[in-house]
């Protein structure tokens, strides 16, 4: 993200988990519930120092952050203006008890990832979704219409869905689990969230 606007433009922070895992994921070694209020004091105590649009904080991970970006747009929509996954790890428990709110996301994902599959699968002895699966909830919950408009862009594609409360997009490229850099990810997600607002 340092070579995006959010390098001049942003607060950034880099939360670490405990272990190298965020809740939701089989290996973390936190309840569910604890990383969303640890999430929610770093955005306090963040605010508290700094001067911070409340309706301008955004969410971005990647594979297990990629997990963690999924469990906040899943259930703090109303703090998050917007949200972007890279290769993230959907494990079930990331997309369920999901408030009704709509909140713009975006989502990257190679088709061919190899770790976290696109289609989804078992990892560490438990089920994750796939990318279609997780998309079809956004696609209820910010009432988006079918198909998507699909652009060609560099290095993948950009599915782009008409929606009558909140935007959503998917982009592909045929790469492995990665932070891509064509389609330059880092931009992509920028580009995206700085346009939203709560």
């Amino acid at each position: 993200m340092h070579e995006t606007g959010a390098a001049h433009e942003a607060i950034r922070i880099y939360p670490e988990s405990i272990n190298r895992g965020w809740e939701g994921a089989p290996y973390a070694v936190v309840n569910r519930g604890e990383d969303i209020a640890f999430v929610q004091q770093i955005i306090q105590e963040v605010a508290r120092t700094y001067n911070v649009d409340r309706s301008r904080i955004y969410a971005i991970g990647h594979s297990n952050g990629g997990g963690m970006t999924a469990t906040v747009a899943c259930r703090l929509p109303h703090v998050f203006a917007g949200a972007a996954s890279i290769g993230g790890a959907y494990y079930d428990p990331v997309n369920q008890g999901c408030s009704d709110a709509p909140i713009p996301f975006l989502i990257m994902h190679g088709r061919g990832d190899t770790m976290i599959r696109f289609e989804g699968g078992h990892r560490h002895g438990v089920h994750y979704i796939g990318v279609d699966s997780l998309m079809s909830s956004y696609i209820r919950r910010n009432g988006c219409a079918w198909p998507p408009r699909i652009d060609a862009i560099p290095g993948g594609h950009r599915h782009v869905y008409q929606c009558s409360r909140e935007e959503l997009q998917l982009i592909t490229n045929p790469q492995n689990h990665t932070w891509n850099r064509v389609p330059d990810a880092s931009q992509e997600a920028w580009n995206f969230l700085s346009r939203q607002r709560l």
